[in-house]
């Protein structure tokens, strides 16, 4: 059976909805990792270090059974270890802050092949924003303002609101930047940083397309269909594990959830299985990526043309009741009123019938299809383009916001034909694999320059260290500081 799903979403809103279940519903420890996973780098090391070194090393230095010296001497001793850690963090964790903080600022404010965040800004960039959007926020909150009463019906708390203040900034840059490369190319004028990516064909280079996702979405494919074809089992369905838990690189059959669910479904996963499928996997993600990312883009594109094509039918059945409505000289809030239950009407009906395509939609295309020939007139979907035009209609149909529920978003204002509609989507799909790619290049890379930039502040830490901690001793506990013997061996 194939495996039926929407291949067209808002990217940016739905990777923040998906962010915000993902943290919701957990348990202590799986909050607790998720916590972990959101503040790993080097200044969350640099905590994690000095916790251990304030709190850790000076019990073992006190009571350590093997050390020859007084007690005074092992107090005097232990007392360095949280003063170090002071001193580090002191030191360290504002400078790897702005350090962090300024190559995020450098991958969003220039076009960097590798590390290019333009579309999709971080938090530390956008947070003087986000400050201001969130008191704005709370004033229009006080005035009943709708947009703010519909926030903060969804998100509870304050940094729930802040959140969602920031991924609609990052939404907003998405578009923003999304916009200004399909009006570029549109007018045969694309920056240099996309048009290198251009075949002399007029497409952009597949492998330009392919984000490290999409070898992970291609790799747990390959995982599925050996697993398949060799132990004739399904993940989910023979092989139980809970949702959160991913098969997509080989790394996962480290974990021990997943080696008690194959032993569970009686199969044995052997040395000669996982050489086998390694091999596999070097030999064919990425060819599966680039066949995976090709034919989503012309699904994506012909779901656009349909869905321009129901929207015309829409524009002239709501233009004529508009017309109609504006003769019956109506006050502008019952004209309103009636305008938007006209709307809503004609987008549950669209909705019904996108519902109805589902069932008659054939699963692939009739072979042998020229895609030039498919036009507003002829085009039809296909059962996975259909379902996934019901869940464009229901997210519209469900949505709480008046604006998100007007049909003129149906509209494309990317072509009408569909060669202009998949040059369209694969703009957009360009720009979401340099998201992808450069948010993995940027995590590395702040990971290994962390290491660099800290050590280089360790001589600067010693050296205060070392002038400071006497100093203190002397002042805060001087009954300690005579007392060591002279050839007692300091802890680092």
């Amino acid at each position: 059976m194939v495996s039926l799903k929407p291949v067209n979403c808002a990217y940016t809103f739905m990777k923040a909805k998906r962010s915000f279940e993902a943290k919701a519903g957990g348990t202590p420890v799986e909050n607790l990792f998720i916590k972990f996973k959101e503040c790993q780098g080097e200044t969350f090391n640099n905590i994690v270090t000095a916790v251990g070194t304030a709190g850790v090393a000076p019990i073992f230095i006190i009571h350590n059974p093997l050390a020859n010296e007084d007690d005074n001497t092992k107090k005097y001793t232990a007392a360095r270890q949280p003063i170090s850690a002071i001193i580090t963090l002191g030191a360290q964790v504002p400078i790897m802050k702005a350090y962090n903080e300024w190559i995020e600022r450098m991958a969003v404010k220039h076009h960097f092949d590798k590390c290019d965040l333009a579309a999709a800004p971080t938090k530390a960039y956008l947070k003087d924003g986000i400050k201001q959007d969130y008191i704005d926020y709370l004033y229009k909150k006080s005035i009943n303002d709708p947009e703010a009463i519909a926030i903060s019906e969804n998100f509870k708390t304050p940094k729930e609101v802040k959140e969602y203040l920031f991924q609609r900034r990052k939404y907003q840059a998405f578009y923003d930047e999304l916009k200004f490369l399909r009006e570029s190319v549109r007018n045969n004028n694309p920056p240099e940083y996309l048009a290198k990516s251009f075949r002399k064909n007029g497409h952009i280079k597949v492998d330009d397309l392919i984000s490290c996702k999409d070898i992970k979405l291609s790799t747990k494919e390959l995982i599925e269909e050996y697993f398949k074809d060799k132990f004739n089992v399904e993940f989910g369905t023979d092989i139980k594990l809970n949702d959160k838990v991913k098969i997509d690189s080989m790394d996962s059959f480290k974990q021990k959830i997943v080696k008690n669910a194959l032993k569970e479904a009686g199969i044995e996963f052997t040395k000669e299985n996982k050489k086998e499928l390694k091999q596999i996997i070097k030999d064919k993600a990425s060819g599966r990526a680039k066949y995976n990312v090709s034919s989503h883009l012309i699904q994506e594109a012909r779901i656009k043309l349909y869905s321009h094509k129901i929207y015309i039918k829409a524009k002239a059945e709501m233009a004529e009741y508009i017309k109609q409505l504006t003769l019956q000289d109506l006050p502008k809030e019952e004209f309103e009123k009636q305008a938007m239950k006209k709307n809503d009407e004609i987008l549950n009906r669209l909705y019904k019938h996108a519902q109805s395509l589902v069932d008659k939609a054939p699963y692939e295309m009739p072979k042998g299809q020229n895609c030039n020939s498919w036009n507003i007139n002829n085009i039809s979907l296909t059962k996975q383009e259909a379902i996934t035009l019901v869940e464009k209609l229901k997210n519209k149909v469900e949505s709480k916001d008046k604006n998100e529920r007007l049909i003129k978003h149906l509209r494309t204002s990317e072509g009408t034909t569909f060669k202009e509609l998949y040059k369209s989507v694969q703009v957009k799909q360009w720009l979401k694999a340099r998201i992808n790619n450069s948010e993995k290049y940027l995590s590395d890379f702040k990971q290994k320059s962390g290491i660099v930039v800290g050590l280089a502040i360790l001589p600067f830490t010693c050296g205060i260290l070392n002038w400071a901690y006497p100093r203190i001793m002397d002042e805060w506990f001087p009954h300690l500081s005579k007392k060591p013997a002279p050839d007692a061996k300091e802890a680092k």
